[in-house]
């Protein structure tokens, strides 16, 4: 499988990547300013839908979860938790973005 990683510094520039580029995931912290990941990750499935956005934060509180969730996103990982990260990113890369 050939993967190519892409950076953004913000959340803005993450919507930016995501506008030309059409990435199959995105990975997506929530610490970021001027515009957090939360407000990125709303802004990038009002643009489409079917977006796989997994968000990775150090905050571990159910409150964080629920709203990454209710802004679209597929999956939820404590920054604590990374080992698991890979086993998700190649199971939501199996079904390409559409």
């Amino acid at each position: 499988m050939k993967v190519e990683l892409l950076e953004a510094i913000d959340g803005e520039e993450a919507i930016s990547i995501f506008q030309k580029k059409r990435p199959d995931l995105v990975l997506m912290d929530i610490v970021m300013t001027p515009i957090d990941g939360l407000v990125a990750t709303r802004k990038i499935i009002s643009m489409n839908p079917q977006a796989k956005i997994i968000i990775v934060s150090q905050y571990p509180e159910e409150e964080f979860k629920r709203e990454a969730f209710a802004c679209g996103a597929i999956e939820y990982f404590n920054k604590e938790n990374l080992s698991a990260i890979p086993s998700v990113i190649k199971k939501y890369l199996q079904t390409p973005y559409k």
